[in-house]
């Protein structure tokens, strides 16, 4: 299966989402209403496609991709109960479904671990050195990335470490953590900006579907719905970005190379606005 992964991912993924495991999350995933411009079928299935990529690029069997593509397909149906904890809710209804039933009790556990994985901690800034380290030594022992763990040895010796939490994502979520990259893959792609719009629509769906209405005729970007929020949303990625760590060494080589250009957008877009409606900086 892994040699026709490489050969023709288009057709292995048609097969993967056909699979019971899949097409039970992918239901419930459906039934999200339209307020979910981000957090919905598109994304679950970016997230699918490219955590089976991930593995692919990193010689996994069918086994392993199997399983990341049935975490993928789970791990964001908790929004259909509580958006605001929406990964416990993920793994509940994960572990009330026929899929849960009829999988061994490792790879049950390795599905609740992958979900629960990708939340966001909120860490001191000791705390997400340290685990950048924790997974700088992981990839190295892969024969990977050898030159930046020394970099961010001294960075955490150096530094002075106040004890604020940022938002952060350099906790691995299991074996296996194809999903976790795949989750933010976006970091490092060409449609960062396009994505980043459709959650802070999906975050702030009555202000934006207003603006909308009253201006039928005209194009409305939500940047310019709320200036001030969206600045806000801007710092809150930003650290997160500074604050995340790729898991796995294929995404890494396909994802950080772009992630600059991520970060430059958002430091344009926001000196941009501040420009634009006066906000102090």
């Amino acid at each position: 299966m892994v040699e026709t992964l490489e050969k023709n991912k288009e057709l292995t993924y048609d097969e993967l989402i056909k699979m019971p495991e899949v097409i039970e999350a992918f239901e419930i995933i459906k039934k999200l209403p339209e307020n979910f411009t981000y957090h919905n079928l598109k994304h679950t299935n970016d997230v699918m496609r490219e955590a089976v990529s991930f593995a692919v690029a990193n010689n996994e069997n069918d086994v392993v991709i199997k399983l990341q593509a049935i975490a993928a397909a789970w791990h964001d149906t908790g929004f259909s109960v509580d958006p605001k904890n929406h990964e416990q809710e993920s793994v509940n209804l994960f572990k009330n479904s026929d899929t849960y039933k009829n999988l061994s009790d490792d790879d049950r556990a390795e599905i609740v671990n992958t979900i629960l994985g990708t939340r966001i901690s909120f860490m001191t800034p000791t705390e997400i050195l340290e685990e950048k380290i924790k997974n700088e030594k992981d990839l190295r022992k892969r024969g990977v990335f050898d030159e930046e763990l020394s970099d961010l040895k001294l960075k955490i010796s150096k530094e002075k470490i106040t004890e604020i939490k940022e938002p952060a994502l350099v906790k691995t979520g299991g074996k296996y953590n194809y999903v976790l990259d795949a989750d933010v893959s976006n970091f490092g792609r060409s449609d960062f900006s396009y994505i980043f719009d459709r959650l802070f629509e999906e975050n702030h769906f009555k202000e934006v579907s207003k603006k909308r209405a009253e201006n039928p005729d005209a194009s409305i970007q939500v940047c310019d719905v709320l200036p001030a929020e969206y600045i806000k949303s801007l710092d809150f990625v930003l650290k997160l970005i500074n604050n995340h760590s790729w898991k796995t060494e294929s995404a890494k080589s396909k994802r950080e190379i772009n992630v600059r250009d991520s970060v430059m957008w958002i430091i344009a877009t926001k000196t941009e606005l501040e420009k634009k409606y006066k906000i102090a900086a």
